[in-house]
């Protein structure tokens, strides 16, 4: 499997693929993007592969400079 990543130029995640298999004429399955959007390809860790999609966009950004997924850290305080 595999995980295609579409994320703006602030590394904030748009949506997630998960790919098993693709046409070998696609580039990726996110179609048309955006000006300023790219999409990340990454073979996904173990706990990547448990989520899906939505959570994987809920809970990592990108790292635009380094092209790697990051995990967000939870937020601080509480009510």
């Amino acid at each position: 499997m595999e995980l295609f990543v579409r994320f703006d130029r602030h590394g904030k995640i748009l949506s997630v693929g998960k790919v098993e298999q693709m046409h070998e004429s696609l580039d990726h399955p996110h179609g048309g993007l955006a000006e300023g959007d790219s999409v990340l390809k990454i073979r996904p860790t173990a706990e990547q592969a448990a989520l899906d999609a939505h959570e994987i966009a809920v809970q990592y950004s990108v790292d635009v400079k380094k092209r790697k997924l990051h995990k967000k850290r939870p937020p601080r305080g509480g009510a």
